[in-house]
């Protein structure tokens, strides 16, 4: 149980520094600074990625079938912005990410907590 706790502690820590990665790349855009920002984007996916393995790894009692809806919804999320990137469209990655990856990631961030609090405390 020691490696699962250390995963759920990684995967807590990491979803934090996504989300501020997100905000991050919101200043940089409204700075115009466009492609600067998909650097960043490769990172928050990668991010994003390596939580999303490494709960796949904990137990099924850990993980609830919430978690697993809300990874999907980030999933799609990214999937979006991932397409505005390509078509070089500055305006519906700002978009996108403020209405639809941000709120995604808070609510996924929030449901990890949710599922991994009663394990983190014993």
């Amino acid at each position: 149980m020691e490696k699962q706790y250390e995963i759920m502690q990684q995967a807590l820590v990491l979803a934090e520094t996504l989300q501020e990665g997100i905000l991050h790349i919101q200043t940089e855009l409204n700075q115009s600074n466009f492609s600067n920002t998909m650097y960043l984007f490769e990172d928050v996916v990668h991010a994003f990625s390596s939580i999303e393995s490494a709960n796949k790894q904990l137990n099924e009692s850990v993980i609830s079938e919430e978690l697993f809806e809300q990874t999907d919804k980030v999933k799609k999320a990214i999937e979006l912005v991932v397409n505005q990137y390509e078509l070089g469209n500055k305006g519906k990655v700002q978009e996108i990410l403020q209405f639809n990856l941000l709120p995604a990631i808070k609510r996924w961030r929030t449901t990890m907590e949710q599922s991994f609090h009663p394990f983190i405390l014993n």
